[in-house]
């Protein structure tokens, strides 16, 4: 994790070519605050990010007057939003325009990415719609019949789309069986007759 200013990116050397480092993006503008290795890709909410890379800002009106933007462009004295604030979505304009009650994050008007936990997306109707209660042990679903990620001590049912209860020596698991555990309550370990074939486990081999 790189400081505030900083950004994570690579740096490869003849005898690590996987190298990365934390860039100081005030290396490439003193009012770039997100970069790659060469080019700055967010200025300070002050500025906008220009064309050729670089961050100016115009006179008049500033980046920061935009209304929920975390991030602007320039182009000649006129400012445009890339990157707005969770809930909101950057327009053909560049104004930030609200998403769908429920939504953390949308492209564009009537779609969601990421609906709220405890919600999911529904296309018939464009809304974030509650989980039902139906679905017992979801902690996030894909649908109304469906679930994506279950509570802790279930297990995700293919067949019902539901969430079912690990067997009872279990923490976490991915079937019904004391093989399907992944970890075990308290200081618990999982012996090698537990284990199933092809799941890495937290436990070492006991």
């Amino acid at each position: 994790m790189c400081k505030a200013k900083m950004s994570f990116v690579k740096n490869a050397t003849a005898t690590a070519k996987n190298r990365m480092i934390c860039k100081n993006c005030a290396a490439i503008d003193a009012k770039c605050e997100k970069c790659t290795a060469t080019k700055c890709l967010a200025c300070k909410k002050t500025h906008g990010l220009k064309a050729d890379g670089s961050c100016g800002q115009a006179t008049g009106p500033k980046a920061n007057d935009l209304t929920n933007c975390q991030a602007a462009s320039l182009t000649g004295t006129a400012y445009k939003c890339i990157a707005c604030n969770p809930r909101f979505f950057a327009d053909a304009s560049g104004n930030c325009k609200a998403c769908p009650a429920g939504c953390l994050f949308c492209a564009k008007l009537r779609t969601c990415a990421i609906c709220q936990p405890g919600t999911y997306w529904d296309k018939a109707t464009s809304t974030c719609k509650r989980c039902p209660g139906s679905l017992t042990g979801c902690r996030m679903c894909a649908s109304a019949t469906k679930c994506k990620v279950c509570a802790p001590g279930h297990y995700a049912d293919a067949t019902t789309g539901g969430c079912k209860r690990c067997d009872r020596s279990c923490k976490d698991c991915v079937g019904p069986k004391k093989t399907d555990c992944l970890s075990c309550f308290g200081d618990g370990v999982l012996t090698t007759l537990q284990k199933k074939p092809g799941v890495e486990y937290e436990d070492a081999d006991k």
